[in-house]
């Protein structure tokens, strides 16, 4: 009996060790307690009318989308969140930022890869909030709830032959192919349809995903926000992420 407690103590030794050095004992709680996952949701003005639903923030129809993704912990308990703030449109007076950095509780505050615009707010399992200043110094609430039914931050990649991929941070699929194409002026404006499929969920078919384009920008990048079965995507050309004024939008 003595050597079979002797055995199971030389083989727990060791993982306890690995364990250990892996996941130091106030790491561990930390990561525990934390919030990551992939979230869709609106921005409002808090200059404009005051919403009538008091579960969203304060504010007037919202004008921007949001995305905000939390990787999950590691073996320190820091994680990366990416939040991504977009109105869709071309031209000098749109907004699109892009924030990311390192956090290690439920609470962030970043400053965009522009460095126009800081962003504040607080995770939770049901939803993500925040206040953030845009370049122009209005302000706008934001709230994002968990990624369904499609939604979530894309990167969208225009193929020849008219079609067009993209995958999501959290790994669903978007497949498609452009149904439409007008050019007014300087902007070329394509219409695709196709279907996104959730890793290990459903597929779901979308119409009426839109593309805006400056005639003289090419690109083949698009990071895009999907709101719940494609009601509504926005996103710019990715060189936003670099903190450079895309001239190509996706709405």
């Amino acid at each position: 009996m003595i050597s079979n407690l002797l055995q199971g103590l030389r083989v727990a030794a060791p993982l306890a060790l690995a364990l250990a050095l892996l996941c130091p004992g106030e790491d561990v709680s930390a990561a525990q307690a934390v919030t990551s996952g992939e979230f869709v949701g609106l921005a409002y003005n808090t200059a404009a009318a005051p919403d009538p639903d008091p579960k969203d923030p304060p504010g007037g129809a919202a004008d921007e989308i949001v995305a905000v993704v939390v990787n999950d912990p590691g073996p320190t308990g820091g994680r990366i969140i990416r939040v991504y703030i977009c109105d869709g449109e071309v031209g000098a007076q749109s907004d699109a930022e892009w924030f990311t950095g390192s956090i290690a509780g439920d609470s962030f505050n970043l400053t965009s890869a522009s460095g126009d615009a800081r962003l504040q707010g607080q995770l939770t399992e049901t939803a993500v909030t925040g206040t953030a200043t845009l370049a122009d110094g209005r302000t706008v609430n934001l709230r994002a709830v968990p990624a369904s039914a499609g939604a979530g931050l894309f990167e969208i990649f225009f193929l020849s032959g008219d079609l067009l991929i993209g995958i999501s941070a959290s790994g669903a699929t978007l497949h498609g192919h452009i149904v439409n194409e007008t050019v007014q002026g300087a902007v070329t404006t394509r219409t695709s349809q196709g279907t996104i499929t959730v890793l290990g969920g459903p597929t779901i078919a979308f119409t009426g995903l839109q593309g805006v384009f400056v005639n003289d920008t090419e690109t083949d990048q698009v990071t895009t926000i999907v709101l719940p079965n494609a009601t509504q995507t926005k996103g710019r050309g990715a060189e936003i992420k670099a903190g450079l004024r895309s001239l190509v939008a996706h709405e």
